[in-house]
Parts: structure tokens; C-alpha cells; sequence
């Protein structure tokens, strides 16, 4: 006897293909999420970073980072570890904080790809931050990172390194592929197998409700697994939670399959068989029949044994599981009872007997606008509102401001400062044309940095008054590099005079410093500054930072520097033909520091493009304030991004004179001459002593007014 002619044979058929659809969906679902969360970093540091928000997760966090401060014998810490675990738990639900914790997860996430294990997360540059919260010595702090500090979560991250799954990203692509058509194939072949093709149809909505059920039993068993990895109680509870707040978007998708799984079921369920009344009626007339018999009321009385001590010992997990059946139940209710009206309407008959052929359209109308409309509405509610939970604690911002994000590169004004490395607060400056050194220009809201990079080497003479070396300035190193600036001659004999009394060290090997054209009168290792830039961006995942290096060094050392700082990940590309990137795709691809050469070489990398390709500029030479002008200088007319220098030249540099210069009104005058004169508005404003002034507010102001 053949399928077509076997009703039980063709039955069965389509109830085995009902379930393989439902396991290929559930599978299929379950990779293709791994592969855009699990294996993408960025993605995934932010689902760490959300998971932050969960008590259990921030206060363990809290512990292991208090503990490591324990264990480098910071005395402080040690008498007052309840208070300073109360301020470490507040400093972990920070933004600056947030930035590091996610840092560290794409580091890890590295790690793992590379098939190089983790030990833990390395949260060692939070350290600084924790210091002065609990008003540590700084240097002590740091001794921390010698006692562990880099292996916070270690007993888990340990066995999540072991596990083999880092290198199936390839596999699982194929995999999801494959199961999303197996799951197709066997949902219609369940339909066309079924002797009534309703009943089939039935059947896949049911499979579909069961394999989004499946994706959210898997998400819990995931999370109860997580927790076996912990050996610490606490440590238990804060993984569970991280697992089940992290995939809350793969719940929606999974509650989003059940649910309309049950709708398809319910809207093709033939005549009354699945109305709300008789299924009703049904469980009664079961329970009664169980009560009726001794063993059956033997089974009811473990079956409600067995969910009492389930809801004392996991009550949570009991009212989740509840909740989900009861929204599946009341979906199912609602799609039955649209599908029973649009029936009803349907089936009016006129007085000969015949079905008026508006009354069935009108019914069918019914069914689909009432269905659809259900489905719709679930999607909207459940998937935007989880995905966005997922993926972010907050709302999103750009250079501070949320309706700034879809600005681009050129439409906006950033402050910046000349000689940023000019500062008294390095050691044995001369001639400072800054207040703050870098990382304090960018606290103070500077955005725009302008940096003199050097060769240097370490002499054997301290700068008076510190313990700092002299650096003299490597001046063969330089004229070896085709191009680059020379000083005036006015500098030149400063330097020079100082360079006499001050002989190199036998020892001291040559470096890249931020110097203003001789390292005699002032200097500080560039990759020291690059490291505080780094900084500063970890710390605010919203900010965005360019730098334009005047470079008497190669391209290569230069690449060296960013490198060494950590910042290699950061870097933006800019695509020459194509419009300049989105303040939001920056921020949203975590590359915020945009890097340029004044005159780079034929080999740099592309994230290090030469600075007048894409900027044109204006003269920077002036003798007073009413002598700025907006004449060109460097940088062809077309160029995407201007850059307005707008410092009067004084020796030695007037801070006084700068404040003026600085002033609203002087800004917005000069703003006004280059919109008349070249048609353009500045995207950066250089000035001397940035902190002085008005040059944040004029710039925040041009760009929210553009």
C-alpha cells in the first residue's frame, strides 16, 4: 500500500517532517545568532556591556576588581573593604568604566578567535579610574595589575577558552544555511504529505511554536551551564544572568516563532475542533476522567508535586515559563476567535441558501487584516524593544550629543589646539602654547589635536628641577626622512645651547617624541600620549578624536607609535571618491580617531593618509588679532574638511593674548569672514591655550546650527 494511499502512513509522514522542520528552524535560528553575536566583537562587547546593568553581574564584577586591590596589599583597601566595595559596585555602573569592561571583552574575543585561550578579562586600564575613586596613590594602584588585575572571571573564561567552538564560524555559516532550507523542504513536505492539507498546515504552526519554545530552553539550559562554570556561588548568579540578558534578543526571535506558530495553527484549525470553548471543555472532561480512576489521581498529585516544589525552589524561572505559556494560550484565544468571526461572517447565507460573495470576502478580509495585524503588532512591540535591550544600555551618542550621530565628518566643527604637546605639565617645557598636556585638553572638551613628532634621544643631563632626562633631538635622524620641516633659525640657536651642555647618553636609543620642532625645550614620548588618547576614548565610547601629525619621522614609526598604544583597532579609514563617514558609523564601529600626516609617505597605511588630501586650510601667520584672515594656504579647494589655524604668533607665547584671540565674538567674526570669503565653515577650529576662551561653545554651536 502506497504514502498517497495509507491516511495513517501519510499521518505520520507529515507529524516526522512537522518536527525535523522544527529542529532545522531552532538550529538554524540558534547559529545564524551565534554567528552575528558570538562571533562578532563589536556586538558582543556590547551585550557584555548591557549585561553590566543586571545587580548580580555589576556587584561581582565589583568583588573581583576589589579583591585584586586586596591582594596587591593596598592598605587603604584592605581596612575598608566594605566601603571601597560599595564605591568600586557604584565606579563599574559608569560610562568611563562601561568603555574599558568593553575594551577588555574585544581584546578577550581576540584571543579566542586567535586560538590563543584567555586567562580572564584584562581590566588592568580601569585601574587608574578605580585609584581615584577610592583616592589611592596612583602608582599603587597600578601594583595591582602585578597581582592579578588581568585575570577578573578567570575560572570561567579559563573553561569558556576550552571550548571548541571558536573555530566553527565557517562551519556554523554553512550550518544555518543548511538548516534554514531543511526546515523549509520539511515544512512544506509536512503539508503536502498530510491527507488534509489543513490539519498539515496545523501541524507546522505547532512545529514552528515548538521550535521557538526550543530556542528559549536552550537560552535557559545555556544559562544554568554558564553557571557551572563559576566556582564561586555569587560568580554562579551573575553568569546566569549575563547569559539571559545577553541573548535577549535570540529570546524574542524565539518567542516571536512560537508565537506565530501558534497563530498559523489557530487561523487554519478546522471548524470548532481548536476553539478556546471546546478545548476548554476538553481539559475538563481529561481531569475529570484522571480523578475518576485511582492512578490518575495518583498522577495528578505528583504532576502538582512536582510544579509547587519547581515554583518554591526556582520561582523566577517558574513565573517566566508560566508568563510564556500563558501569552502563548492568549495568542492562540485571540488569532481563534478572529478566525471563528471571519468564518461566521463568511457563512451567511441569503434566503434561496447561497452564500453572498461579499459576506466571503468580508470574512476572508476579517482573517487576514485580524491575523496579520496580530503578527505585526508582536513583532513591532516584542523584536524592537528586545534588540534594543540587547544591545544597549543606554541611547546612543556622538561627541555627546544623540541627534549629532547622522552628522558627517563634514558637517561638524571640532575644537582643537596648536601644538598640543605644548604644555607646562610636562617636565623642562619651554615656550608652552598649551595649558593641559594632551589628556587634559581632551577632558576639557578639545577634540582636534595638532602634534609635532620628532626624533629624540635620552641625554645624560636632567631637566632642572625633575628627574626627568633631557631629550636631544635626533637631527640626522631627520634629515634622512625626505621632506621633513626644519626649525627656524631663532629656535635652532635656542636648542643648540642647550644641546652643548647636555651630551647624549652613550646607552640611549633613538625615539619618537612630541617635541615643537627641537626637543631641547620640551618633550614627551609620543607613545605616552597616544596611550592617553586611548584612554580617553575607552573611557567615553561616545567622543571622537582627530590628530594631524607634523612629522620630521617615518611613516613607519609613526605606525610603530599606534601600535604600541593600542589604538590600531581604533583607527578610522577614510575612502577617497566616497562621502565621509557618519559620526554614527564611527561610533558604531568603534573607530573614533581619525590620523593624518602633514606629509606622510608613499607606504603609510591608509588609516594614515596625508593630512591636505582630504583638509584644506588657512594661513597660519598672523601679528594681531585684526590681521586674521581667511587666505589659503595648504590643501586644494575641493578638499572635503577645512581647517581654520586661529592663533596670533608671540614669543614667548601669550596666554592673555590667546584668551582674546578666543573670545565668542572674535570666533564668530572670523567664522563669518571664511563663510563670506570661501563659502566654507570650518570642521576644525586650532587654537593657542584652548582652554582659554570660547572655543568649545562656538563649536558645539556651529555644529548643532549648521
Amino acid at each position: 500500500m502506497g504514502l498517497r494511499s495509507n491516511p495513517r502512513v501519510r499521518r505520520w509522514t507529515s507529524v516526522v517532517l512537522a518536527v525535523v522542520a522544527a529542529l532545522s528552524l531552532a538550529v538554524g535560528l540558534l547559529a545564524a545568532w551565534a554567528i552575528s553575536t558570538v562571533f562578532d566583537a563589536s556586538t558582543l562587547s556590547r551585550r557584555a556591556v548591557h549585561a553590566l546593568d543586571g545587580e548580580a553581574v555589576r556587584h561581582e564584577v565589583a568583588v573581583q576588581l576589589t579583591d585584586q586591590l586586596v591582594k596587591s596589599g593596598n592598605r587603604q583597601v584592605i581596612a575598608f573593604k566594605p566601603a571601597a566595595l560599595l564605591t568600586v559596585e557604584a565606579l563599574v555602573d559608569t560610562d568611563a568604566f562601561k568603555s574599558i569592561f568593553a575594551t577588555a571583552v574585544r581584546r578577550t574575543h581576540a584571543a579566542l578567535i586567535a586560538g590563543d585561550g584567555a586567562s580572564g578579562l584584562d581590566l588592568s586600564d580601569s585601574l587608574s579610574l578605580l585609584a581615584e575613586g577610592l583616592q589611592l596613590n596612583t602608582e599603587k594602584a597600578a601594583a595591582a595589575s602585578d597581582g592579578g588585575s588581568s585575570n577578573s572571571l578567570a575560572d570561567v573564561m579559563t573553561t569558556v577558552a576550552d571550548l571548541p567552538v571558536w573555530g566553527w564560524r565557517s562551519a556554523m555559516t554553512y550550518g544555518a544555511l543548511g538548516a534554514f532550507l531543511l526546515g523549509l523542504v520539511a515544512g512544506v513536505g509536512s503539508v503536502l504529505a498530510a491527507a488534509d492539507r489543513r490539519k498539515g498546515v496545523v501541524r507546522v504552526g505547532i512545529a514552528m511554536s515548538a521550535g521557538g519554545s526550543l530556542i528559549i530552553l536552550v537560552i535557559a539550559l545555556g544559562s544554568l551551564v554558564a553557571a557551572r562554570f563559576a566556582t564561586d556561588p555569587d560568580l554562579k548568579l551573575a553568569a546566569q544572568e549575563a547569559v539571559w540578558a545577553a541573548a535577549a534578543d535570540l529570546r524574542a526571535t524565539g518567542l516571536g516563532l512560537a508565537v506565530m506558530g501558534m497563530v498559523v495553527a489557530a487561523a487554519a484549525s478546522p471548524g470548532e475542533r481548536f476553539s478556546p470553548d471546546r478545548m476548554r471543555a476538553s481539559v475538563t472532561a481529561r481531569y475529570q476522567q484522571l480523578r475518576a480512576s485511582t492512578w490518575g489521581t495518583l498522577l495528578l498529585a505528583g504532576l502538582s508535586a512536582m510544579v509547587g516544589l519547581w515554583i518554591i525552589s526556582d520561582g523566577e524561572t517558574a513565573t517566566r515559563v508560566v508568563v510564556f505559556l500563558a501569552g502563548l494560550g492568549l495568542v492562540f484565544v485571540s488569532a481563534r476567535l478572529v478566525v471563528s468571526l471571519a468564518s461566521a461572517v463568511a457563512a451567511v447565507v441569503d434566503a434561496d441558501g447561497n452564500v453572498q460573495p461579499q459576506r466571503r470576502w468580508l470574512g476572508w478580509t476579517i482573517a487576514v487584516v485580524g491575523v496579520s495585524s496580530l503578527v505585526v503588532a508582536f513583532s513591532v512591540v516584542n523584536f524592537n524593544s528586545a534588540k534594543a535591550a540587547a544591545e544597549s544600555a543606554s541611547v546612543r551618542t556622538c561627541l555627546g550629543r544623540e541627534d549629532w550621530c547622522d552628522l558627517r565628518l563634514d558637517e561638524v566643527t571640532l575644537p582643537g589646539s596648536h601644538n598640543s604637546m605644548s604644555s607646562p605639565g610636562y617636565a623642562g617645557w619651554l615656550f608652552a602654547e598649551q595649558i593641559e598636556p594632551v589628556g587634559g585638553q581632551l577632558r576639557a572638551g578639545v577634540r582636534a589635536l595638532l602634534l609635532d613628532a620628532h626624533y629624540g634621544r635620552k641625554s645624560s643631563v636632567r631637566v632642572p628641577g625633575s628627574n626627568v632626562q633631557l631629550v636631544i633631538t635626533d637631527i640626522a635622524g631627520e634629515f634622512a626622512v625626505p621632506g621633513a620641516e626644519l626649525p627656524s633659525e631663532e629656535i635652532r640657536k635656542k636648542a643648540e645651547e642647550l644641546a652643548a651642555s647636555a651630551p647624549s647618553s652613550g646607552s640611549a636609543q633613538r625615539e619618537v617624541y612630541l617635541c615643537h620642532n627641537y626637543c631641547e625645550l620640551g618633550s614627551v614620548k609620543m607613545v605616552d600620549e597616544m596611550v592617553s588618547v586611548r584612554r580617553f576614548l575607552e573611557s567615553n565610547p561616545s567622543e571622537i578624536v582627530t590628530i594631524v601629525v607634523q612629522d620630521a619621522v617615518s611613516s613607519a614609526d609613526i605606525v610603530a607609535v599606534v601600535e604600541a598604544a593600542g589604538l590600531t583597532d581604533m583607527v578610522a579609514t577614510l575612502q577617497p571618491g566616497k562621502p565621509l563617514p557618519t559620526l554614527g558609523e564611527l561610533v558604531d564601529s568603534n573607530r573614533r580617531l581619525l590620523l593624518f600626516a602633514e606629509r606622510g609617505d608613499a607606504d603609510a597605511p591608509a588609516w594614515y593618509p596625508k593630512a591636505y588630501d582630504w583638509f584644506q586650510e588657512t594661513v597660519y601667520k598672523f601679528d594681531s588679532i585684526k590681521g586674521f584672515t581667511c587666505e589659503a594656504n595648504r590643501g586644494d579647494a575641493d578638499n572635503p574638511l577645512f581647517l581654520m589655524n586661529h592663533w596670533v604668533g608671540a614669543s614667548p607665547p601669550d596666554p592673555d593674548l590667546a584668551a582674546k584671540a578666543n573670545k565668542r565674538v572674535v570666533l564668530e567674526q572670523r567664522v563669518e569672514q571664511c563663510r563670506r570669503d570661501r563659502g566654507l565653515v570650518p570642521n576644525v577650529i586650532a587654537v593657542d591655550f584652548a582652554t582659554k576662551g570660547d572655543v568649545m561653545a562656538v563649536a558645539a554651536d556651529l555644529t548643532g546650527n549648521r
